[in-house]
């Protein structure tokens, strides 16, 4: 900063004077500082974050004299720098080259560390351990599983690699009955995330055969149940995965069924995705077995007898579909929800030429929403099987002026078109 301010004698400025310098105090610790102050965990605790402007007085001899803080700034945050700037050290400020006693700001910025943040920083110092020793195959395997955390799965598979490179390595040699000595579940876990590293980026196949590989290696090595036990089920469960996508059906079958016999726990998600399997499949009778498991699972989950229903109304089971489909209209909290419920139903009991239940189904539906187009679309489709045009053509006038759309909407037309000449003219 420059102003006509020369010939000053040595004492001590005002913190705002103005002083004509050619080079303004230079800390040269205040990196060590910072990182001395840390983050409050007090800060932490009531997650606070900020920056701290500290106007410091620096001595001719670039020493800290003394400081005050400018502008807002919590508290805790304040307290934490006054107990370490004293530690400042800098280059003084010169004017027509000779030091002087001169006020600077110096900032602090503490911002809460986001979770990519913390795993930023431990791969910062992995990577310190291992340019130390590049053999350490624990190494490897730490790194690795940060650096999949941050979606960097090339550099994670490489770590992986190295891990049962290194593992291989040092533990080849052992004898069979030390092979207890070996820390196995380093290998199982590496073999497992560059299974699931291979998965993020489409490499099912390779997945496929790592999570095997993981499995066949916790059957055989001696491994600590509870090292290995929370991850067996899941290795499993995304070999099945693997191999729904490779479309081996069966072997994923295989996989879940596993689950399912071995780890009652898991059974649940295993039956998730035993349902996506059969969607896929389009096999109707084992969607409705396999939503009835998730409803064992999730008792008072409406969307799922929502979904049952409508498979059973497909496979024309009228009064099974109907109580499936009356349980959610009756217990969800979305209007929109209850709407599909029972224009759903209505339209299981116009297949079924149930005529009258199915318009009671369609009021039940307009008492939700009046202004529903497909309740009238159906609506019009039922009257116009009974023989009531007068009505259907009522109907599908309104379900077409109130919104529809999708294929629903050009046969609306036509049939408005063969049905209803009076509403054309």
């Amino acid at each position: 900063m420059i102003l006509p301010f020369r010939g000053f004698a040595q004492e001590e400025p005002g913190i705002n004077q103005y002083i004509f310098v050619e080079k303004e105090p230079a800390p040269i610790n205040l990196k060590e500082i910072r990182e001395t102050i840390g983050f409050p965990p007090e800060a932490s605790e009531l997650g606070l974050e900020g920056s701290v402007i500290a106007r410091v007085l620096v001595s001719d001899k670039g020493e800290y004299v003394k400081h005050k803080f400018i502008g807002k700034a919590d508290t805790v945050l304040r307290a934490a720098v006054a107990e370490h700037i004293t530690g400042l050290k800098f280059e003084p400020a010169l004017s027509e080259g000779k030091p002087l006693t001169f006020w600077v700001n110096v900032p602090f910025v503490f911002r809460l560390m986001t979770e990519e943040d913390m795993v930023a920083k431990a791969i910062s110092l992995l990577d310190e351990e291992v340019q130390k020793d590049t053999t350490n195959f624990m190494t490897y395997l730490k790194r690795g599983l940060q650096l999949k955390e941050l979606r960097r799965v090339n550099a994670a598979i490489s770590d992986f690699d190295n891990c049962i490179k290194w593992y291989d390595n040092k533990y080849a040699d052992l004898a069979e009955d030390d092979s207890t000595k070996a820390p196995s579940e380093f290998k199982y876990y590496a073999l497992y995330a560059r299974g699931l590293s291979h998965a993020m980026v489409g490499g099912y196949e390779s997945a496929s055969e790592d999570l095997s590989s993981a499995i066949q290696w916790a059957s055989t090595a001696e491994i600590a149940d509870s090292l290995v036990a929370p991850t067996l089920p899941n290795a499993y469960l995304e070999r099945g995965y693997m191999n729904f996508q490779l479309e081996k059906d069966d072997d994923a079958m295989a996989d879940y069924n596993w689950v399912i016999d071995n780890v009652p726990a898991q059974a649940c998600r295993a039956h998730g995705l035993i349902t996506e399997l059969r969607l896929m499949q389009e096999d109707k009778p084992k969607i409705v077995e396999a939503y009835g498991k998730m409803i064992e699972c999730n008792p008072d989950n409406e969307s799922l007898y929502f979904s049952r229903g409508f498979y059973k109304g497909e496979l024309g089971m009228v009064e099974e579909a109907i109580t499936d489909l009356q349980f959610t209209a009756e217990k969800s909290l979305n209007s929109k929800v209850r709407v599909a419920s029972h224009n759903r139903i209505a339209w299981i009991l116009f297949n079924a030429k149930e005529y009258d239940r199915a318009l009671e189904a369609i009021q039940d539906a307009k008492d939700v929403n009046v202004l529903n187009p497909i309740a009238y679309y159906y609506e019009g489709l039922i009257r116009l099987a009974i023989e009531d045009k007068e009505g259907a053509c009522d109907a599908l006038s309104k379900s077409i002026s109130y919104g529809l759309d999708g294929d629903e909407l050009p046969e609306a037309e036509a049939l408005v078109q063969v049905n209803c000449p009076q509403i054309e003219e």
